[in-house]
């Protein structure tokens, strides 16, 4: 973050790799920017977030801090505009869609105890714990889902169901 910093109070730009979790609707994960770094934020949910002008989206975007390698500070320069505020580009919670999940009742202390972030609610009944998360893309929640094995079933929406058996298959095709 040293370089970032520098990069803020000497007005340069940034260059880094930046690693999506989700691939775009290109299809890449990867993507080369470069940026005017206007300030640094802390989420809870994030961690550390570079708030920055991108100059391929031409906007001002998020990028968080772990998911930035190959960072070169540039003798590019830029000026931060004077009405910025950093405390209005704090990321808003856009996480609209709802996946419910079943999971086996032998195991509903270790989902306790695994806090998922996006859980928010979770009730345990007669056939097993039922569990709500709210995301922004049920492919969010994947590899965390796919870690439980049999002990879980996606009970909706149907999509991530069948995304959840894809991923199945192709695990199913490498073993």
């Amino acid at each position: 973050m040293g370089s970032i910093r520098e990069a803020m109070l000497e007005g340069k730009k940034l260059r880094f790799t930046y690693h999506k979790r989700v691939a775009g609707s290109d299809g890449n994960r990867v993507t080369v920017r470069t940026v005017s770094p206007f300030g640094l934020a802390h989420d809870e949910q994030n961690g550390w977030l570079l708030v920055a002008f991108c100059d391929l989206r031409e906007d001002i975007r998020h990028f968080r801090v772990s998911r930035i390698s190959d960072l070169t500070v540039t003798d590019d320069t830029f000026q931060t505009p004077d009405n910025f505020n950093l405390q209005s580009y704090r990321p808003k919670d856009t996480r609209s869609i709802w996946v419910c999940a079943l999971f086996n009742p032998e195991i509903t202390d270790k989902v306790e105890e695994a806090n998922n972030y996006y859980m928010e609610t979770a009730e345990s009944k007669e056939d097993g714990y039922h569990v709500t998360f709210r995301v922004r893309q049920p492919e969010e929640l994947l590899s965390w889902i796919l870690g439980w094995g049999a002990d879980v079933v996606v009970t909706e929406p149907e999509s991530f169901k069948n995304r959840v058996r894809e991923e199945i298959e192709k695990m199913k095709e490498r073993y």
